[in-house]
């Protein structure tokens, strides 16, 4: 095993957490003893390059976002981390830094080399579509009949969120003029976002209306 570059608290579970080495992504438990962690899962080449950063989702604790020299930031259910659930390709150079949202788990930040935060929807792998996923099984079951249903059920899964947020770059912020270290959301503010360059630059910035609106209403 290479040097642990990230490491990340399981956010419910302080015996929990992961760490990255290398390409590798790693899950720790130490209940049994504190002193000599049981490894849990390994994904030994969960990317390409250097993994730079991971973090957890904190309302789906078992899924877990990393960040690359490869230039990806990909998302794993650890559950079943044969392949990743999502993949985004909207850097150019290294990523040294992902976070979810700490209230709001559909929406990411990632920072980089180039120069840019990206703030990114990833929806279909957070808290809202799985509530969104077990309504809509709901309204089927009350509402139609067993044909009506099997005929309807994946379409209807496939439209959650309809005309609300989906997967994608909401927006990218290219206010720093060298490699991005860091992105944190505050705690206090669910909307805002700051952001720290090579150069000792910290720059504040806020999710878009548009995005909040499609989020909250």
């Amino acid at each position: 095993m290479e040097d642990i570059e990230a490491l990340a608290f399981h956010p419910t579970a302080s015996s929990l957490l992961a760490t990255t080495d290398g390409t590798c992504l790693r899950s720790w438990d130490m209940r049994a003893d504190p002193q000599r962690a049981t490894l849990t899962m390994a994904i030994e080449c969960a990317h390409s390059a250097r993994i730079r950063a991971l973090d957890y989702n904190p309302n789906l604790p078992y899924i877990i976002a990393t960040a690359a020299d490869d230039g990806y930031v990909r998302i794993w259910d650890t559950r079943s981390p044969s392949a990743p659930l999502a993949e985004i390709a909207n850097h150019s150079h290294w990523v040294y830094s992902v976070a979810f949202n700490p209230n709001h788990d559909q929406l990411l930040l990632s920072a980089g080399a180039d120069g840019l935060v990206n703030l990114e929807s990833v929806v279909s792998v957070s808290s809202a579509h799985v509530v969104a996923a077990h309504a809509a099984a709901e309204d089927n079951r009350d509402d139609k009949s067993n044909a009506t249903s099997d005929s309807g059920d994946e379409s209807d899964a496939s439209d959650i969120g309809s005309g609300q947020a989906t997967d994608g770059l909401v927006a990218q912020f290219d206010d720093h003029e060298t490699s991005v270290y860091a992105a944190r959301w505050s705690h206090a503010d669910p909307w805002i976002f700051a952001s720290l360059s090579f150069n000792g630059r910290m720059v504040i910035n806020s999710v878009p209306r548009e995005e909040k609106y499609k989020i909250l209403l």
